[in-house]
């Protein structure tokens, strides 16, 4: 947060606003740093720690490469980036950096390391100094077998605490944590709020969960959008990946969008298997970033999704005595039930037959279904043979359901008549998110070409230029600077051709 790449002269004033502004709302102080910029590079960091005994050491290293607008999204340790001697040197650098300030209590001294290329050899830049405990630390205490909260704790009391590694300590495992944020990584990371309907951390040997939400959770716009951490720990690097995506498939949040399945993605990434990603990664290869879903577990969803609501209906017409629910004057004629996701209508025409089976078609293909289970989170079936179970949850904003392996999907249900009011003006811009108006770049009557900022929005502590899809005329502006609106609020009209 607060920080800007300026290509040039005319870009400086309004990246050191926008810096500035961001930089006092997360941290209380608008003062900026100028550095040179290192278009391609990784982020290396040790964590180090100091008593008032005049004890300074380092507990290894961390790789924090995988980031998205210069905010960690993935982090390990050991980094598979550094063979042992630049290890060595790198952590005698930053323990000396605590020694010559009598640093005091956990800290990360954090490193711009340039690999080594045809006409250089590898080196390493000094950041900064985080004088606090990182959100990253359990890959540390993984690692190196250590509770560093109690550690604080006992060099805040004025104890001993002395070195825990050995001089020439060697890792047995690997950790890699994954940060799960509320945001849409499909919608250029807008951020995601909303009440969690259903939250589930599965138990597995070898992954642990740092957390702060559960079921009935309400994620707002006023804090950062980090909801948990998922940290794996095994013998190797590749079975602590492998580890993650097992376990990223089974873990559940419902009700908000997530960068869950961006965070399989990430992992699986040619670049991050192999060690040889930088800090513009995602920036390079994920701009444009869709869930690579294929038809069939769309379809598989989707009849989730149906069953799910058929049940329900069945039970409220169980509840609901002399009713006609789900009454047809035909008997055999198909009911259908409608869906919409990425933007394209998911018709599924259904007739029961009998003994909880249905005969199912969607886009033309035939599905023979038998119904099985459910609960108030859960859907079984068995579809073409083979049976499936589904996480599924329900709201006025949409379908949320949990595949087994292509992930997570929000849908919505189409409406059998259209909504009063639901018509938005030809020509509007709308609030992608909830959050509050920090700039109003334009007026009624200003002429924009397609890319001009139209205005500044503010959520989760990140800002987000509303940009001008076409060339036009300013029409209207519906909103005002410090004004709080809701997702999909109209802003700004631009005059119809």
């Amino acid at each position: 947060k607060g920080m800007r790449i300026v290509n040039s002269a005319a870009e400086l004033e309004s990246a050191v606003e926008a810096a500035r502004r961001e930089a006092e709302k997360s941290f209380g102080d608008g003062s900026l740093l100028i550095e040179k910029y290192f278009p391609k590079a990784k982020h290396i960091e040790f964590q180090i720690f100091g008593d008032t005994h005049g004890n300074y050491f380092h507990l290894m290293d961390r790789e924090c490469s995988m980031q998205r607008r210069y905010q960690k999204v993935i982090e390990e340790s050991p980094s598979p980036s550094i063979n042992e001697d630049l290890r060595k040197e790198m952590g005698e650098a930053a323990v000396a950096l605590a020694r010559a300030v009598k640093y005091t209590n956990a800290g990360t001294v954090e490193f711009l390391f340039a690999p080594a290329t045809k006409n250089s050899d590898a080196a390493f830049y000094f950041l900064e100094v985080n004088t606090r405990l990182q959100v990253e630390h359990p890959v540390t205490e993984e690692v190196t077998l250590t509770d560093l909260v109690q550690m604080q704790i006992l060099a805040a009391e004025g104890k001993v605490v002395e070195p825990v590694l050995a001089d020439d300590f060697k890792p047995f495992v690997h950790a890699i944590e994954c940060r799960i944020c509320a945001e849409d990584a499909e919608n250029n990371f807008f951020p995601s709020t909303g009440t969690i309907l259903y939250y589930e951390e599965p138990e597995m040997t070898g992954i642990r969960y740092d957390s702060g939400v559960e079921t009935g959770s309400e994620i707002p716009v006023h804090y950062d959008s980090m909801i948990a951490k998922v940290i794996s720990v095994a013998e190797t690097r590749e079975g602590s990946i492998q580890q993650m995506l097992h376990a990223l498939d089974n873990y559940a949040v419902l009700g908000i969008t997530t960068n869950k399945d961006f965070l399989k993605n990430l992992l699986s990434h040619p670049a991050f298997i192999d060690g040889s990603f930088d800090t513009k990664l995602i920036e390079r290869d994920f701009s444009d970033y869709k869930n690579s879903a294929d038809e069939k577990a769309i379809n598989e969803v989707a009849v989730a999704a149906f069953l799910y609501d058929w049940n329900n209906r069945r039970a409220l017409g169980e509840k609901v005595s002399h009713t006609l629910n789900g009454w047809r004057g035909i008997f055999y004629q198909p009911q259908f039930y409608e869906l919409e996701y990425a933007g394209e209508k998911i018709r599924v025409d259904y007739r029961y037959l009998q003994n909880m089976q249905f005969e199912v078609t969607i886009h033309g293909t035939s599905y023979p279904v038998e119904f099985t289970g459910a609960d108030d989170n859960y859907i079984s079936f068995v579809l073409g043979n083979h049976r499936q179970s589904y996480l599924i949850a329900t709201s006025k904003d949409g379908v949320f359901v949990q595949h087994p392996s292509a992930g997570s999907f929000r849908l919505k249900e189409v409406p059998r008549f259209t909504e009063p009011g639901a018509a938005l003006a030809k020509g509007g811009y709308t609030a992608p998110m909830p959050g509050e108006i920090v700039k109003v770049l334009v007026k009624a009557g200003d002429k924009v070409v397609s890319g001009k900022g139209l205005l500044v929005m503010s959520s989760m502590k990140m800002e987000t230029t509303i940009e001008a899809h076409s060339d036009g005329e300013v029409e209207e502006v519906f909103v005002a600077e410090k004004n709080f609106v809701e997702a999909g609020t109209v802003l700004v009209k631009m005059k119809a051709e």
